[in-house]
Parts: C-alpha cells; structure tokens; sequence
C-alpha cells in the first residue's frame, strides 16, 4: 500500500490536476489557450480559475 508522502505531488481537485496535464503536456494545442480562459473564467471553483489565470499569465509572458 502506497503512503500519503508517495502522492504529495499530485493535487487533491481533480479538474486543476487535468489542467495541470493540460499545460505540461499540451502548451501548444490551439486549443489550450481557449480552454484555460474558459476555465479561469467559468469554474465554480476559486482554485481552478486562480491555477487557469496564472497559466494564462504565464502564456503571455
């Protein structure tokens, strides 16, 4: 059985994980950057629209 240190690495919400995928993985998809305004836009949760901005943020960079 795994323990709790294995998994410190990895967020508890779901939605924000997927995200985090999103951008490590697919940055340049044409459809990322529309995804993430949606999301940073449109979530019911504070944590993904926050993670979904700074991503924006960082794009424009």
């Amino acid at each position: 059985m795994r323990n709790e240190s294995e998994y410190a690495g990895y967020g508890t919400n779901p939605r924000e994980t997927a995200l985090e995928g999103i951008v490590q993985y697919f940055l340049n998809h044409p459809q990322t950057k529309e995804l993430l305004s949606d999301r940073a836009n449109n979530d019911l949760d504070e944590q993904v629209r926050k993670f979904a901005q700074k991503a924006l943020d960082n794009l424009s960079e």
